[in-house]
């Protein structure tokens, strides 16, 4: 039987690196999806920040902008695609009444004073400590 149990063993090894590698295949796979999910998440993020500071009409600027690379002879179908359907989303947007920046210049200016306000409180109690340790010390 000696025969049969190093065959057994034999297949239960392989078995178990095939187990192995299927786990580490799984985990890679789930990785990569965090990974992409992760990018995408931040593209995102980095889109919406960049049209809350400069507005949605950066958008427009940049499809513009590609316009003429695609206007070549070989992709005039792929740039009449996009014109239509630049038209119809601009329509969309023409709609929709601009908004106001004064907010946003407003909120910026409030953060910039409560920072400089909250710098000042922080030296003065630097200061204030520092000068009560010198105290201590120069009654002992």
């Amino acid at each position: 039987m000696g025969l049969w149990d190093k065959l057994k063993d034999r297949a239960e090894k392989k078995k178990a690196e095939l187990e192995k590698k299927a786990m580490e295949r799984a985990a890679d796979m789930a990785l990569q999806k965090t990974k992409d999910t992760a990018k995408n998440a931040l593209d995102s993020m980095g889109k919406s920040i960049e049209n809350a500071i400069f507005g949605p009409d950066s958008d427009k600027k940049a499809d513009d902008d590609e316009a003429p690379e695609s206007s070549e002879p070989g992709n005039r179908s792929k740039s009449s695609k996009n014109k239509s359907s630049e038209s119809k989303s601009s329509k969309s947007k023409s709609d929709a009444p601009p908004k106001p920046k004064e907010p946003l210049t407003r909120d910026y200016d409030k953060f910039v004073k409560d920072r400089a306000q909250k710098e000042a409180d922080l030296e003065k109690a630097v200061d204030d400590d520092l000068a009560a340790l010198k105290k201590r010390l120069g009654k002992k």
